[in-house]
């Protein structure tokens, strides 16, 4: 690997300090602005186990992902060669409550593509973080 610049904040993934945690959540737009009315949102959920790659539509701009989600067992495939997502698979079942409740959390993302793209699972997410005046 390579040295990490001294200014970057955090620890590895494979620090002691993480090792408790069930799963590391993350979220990026395609090519950089957080322009939410103008971009889909890419977001990872990564267990020890699985990677699981959810991206809202692909970006236009967007020419070295897939079309579509990605999930992998890392344990069977480390490489990530074979990608075994399908809508119901039981770690996509696990990981989408878990975008879900992130997308909801941020008040820029309209809560019709939650709902485009989650269905109850966002729903339920939606009433729980954006209750009248909280």
């Amino acid at each position: 690997g390579i040295d990490r610049p001294p200014d970057w904040e955090g620890n590895p993934l494979t620090s002691d300090s993480h090792a408790a945690r069930s799963h590391i959540l993350m979220e990026t737009f395609c090519r950089g602005n957080v322009l939410f009315e103008h971009r889909p949102l890419y977001m990872g959920v990564r267990s020890r186990s699985h990677k699981y790659l959810w991206k809202e539509y692909r970006d236009h701009r967007d020419q070295f992902s897939r079309d579509s989600h990605e999930l992998y067992d890392l344990d069977v495939d480390p490489e990530e060669s074979i990608n075994i997502f399908r809508p119901d698979h039981p770690v996509v079942l696990q990981f989408n409550p878990i975008i879900a409740e992130r997308l909801a959390e941020i008040p820029e993302m309209p809560a019709e593509r939650i709902v485009a793209a989650f269905g109850k699972v966002g729903e339920d997410a939606l009433r729980r973080h954006r209750r009248a005046g909280s």
